[in-house]
């Protein structure tokens, strides 16, 4: 549903539930979504409040995550420059964001991170151009269930012990965030952003810096062909020693040819490399992390790299609406070294068609 008030006031909501039976066993699921903004000249807000059950059935794949609950909003002030001055337009927004598990939200406990603030400045400038500059603040509580499993490897005077892990209670993140996006022209737009700061290091429970880029360029030398291209690397670095504790690299390539009004050709590739170096209890005892090795003993969870080169082709015949043929082709390959390209092995294929035809009855 939704509704408008005074003009400015929209109010969206929107529920959906799902059920299930197999084997006997019932699954009930439940999502709630609220969002109430005012879309004012110069001063605006932004509030929302959504839940997701852990039982919503969420296959069609529109959820990339269920059984959470998340309350957000805040207050934007917005001006504006004089024709033709430097800045045209200037926007100062503040954010408050609370998340819980949807079974602690219901139990009525505390949240995962029980405040992040966002203080946005977002700069319009002459010609198309703007720039943006945020600071977060935020606290994330120890989830313990991530952690089941975990145990440090500890040296004493009598031998070597195996201590269940246990994360300090809370972890505080104090970030930067840089962005910059180009005047959009007919061949040529580019957008990105840049994060540091200190950050979470999810893999061993511990504050980290974090290093964060990402950009995204589109180019359109023809009218015909348009190519885009984007790069992301996301890096954390120990406090204690400046090690890696994990870098991420995900460029990726799209590019799309309508060869003729009907016609339309897809190609997009992506590689995805993840280097995890091998975890340790780091800030606190620095002891090695081990897991269960499903004998009665530990392994220690050493360092590990995946690399994952993917590709999709498609084509496209649509003579009139109502009558398609789709047809396109995905491959995954991996291999143990990044960006090496040799040796690499195939993992999945996949390939489908799409028919559509539309009968006109006179």
């Amino acid at each position: 549903m939704r509704f408008v008030f005074r003009g400015i006031y929209p109010l969206q909501m929107q529920g959906a539930f799902s059920f299930a039976r197999n084997l006997g066993i019932t699954q009930n699921g439940h999502l709630w979504d609220a969002n109430l903004r005012r879309q004012g000249r110069k001063f605006g807000f932004n509030v929302s409040f959504k839940g997701i059950s852990d039982d919503l059935i969420a296959r069609s794949g529109f959820l990339s995550r269920v059984g959470t609950v998340a309350l957000r909003g805040g207050p934007s002030l917005t001006r504006y420059g004089n024709a033709g001055s430097f800045v045209e337009q200037y926007q100062a927004s503040l954010v408050l964001e609370s998340n819980w598990l949807h079974q602690t939200f219901m139990d009525g406990g505390t949240p995962d991170n029980w405040l992040k603030l966002t203080f946005g400045h977002d700069f319009t400038l002459r010609g198309g151009w703007n720039i943006g500059v945020s600071a977060l603040i935020e606290r994330f509580y120890y989830p313990p269930d991530l952690y089941q499993g975990l145990f440090i490897e500890h040296q004493t005077p009598t031998g070597t012990e195996f201590v269940p892990f246990v994360g300090e209670p809370n972890l505080d993140n104090y970030d930067l965030v840089l962005s910059f996006r180009t005047p959009n022209s007919p061949r040529f737009s580019a957008n990105g952003f840049f994060i540091f700061g200190q950050d979470e290091n999810f893999d061993e429970w511990s504050s980290s810096y974090v290093v964060l880029w990402s950009s995204n360029l589109v180019f359109r030398p023809t009218e015909k062909l348009r190519s885009e291209w984007s790069y992301t690397r996301q890096q954390y670095l120990r406090k204690t020693d400046r090690t890696s504790a994990r870098i991420r690299s995900l460029p990726r390539i799209k590019l799309e040819y309508q060869l003729t009004r009907d016609i339309f050709l897809r190609f997009v590739g992506e590689y995805d490399a993840v280097n995890i170096d091998a975890l340790r209890d780091d800030g606190r005892t620095n002891d090695p992390l081990v897991r269960s090795d499903g004998d009665g003993g530990y392994e220690r969870v050493l360092a590990q790299t995946h690399n994952k080169l993917g590709f999709d082709a498609l084509f496209s015949y649509e003579p009139n609406p109502g009558t398609v043929v789709f047809a396109g082709y995905g491959s995954t390959l991996t291999e143990q070294k990044s960006f090496r390209f040799h040796s690499l092995e195939r993992r999945d294929d996949g390939f489908f068609v799409k028919l559509s035809y539309l009968f006109r009855m006179k």
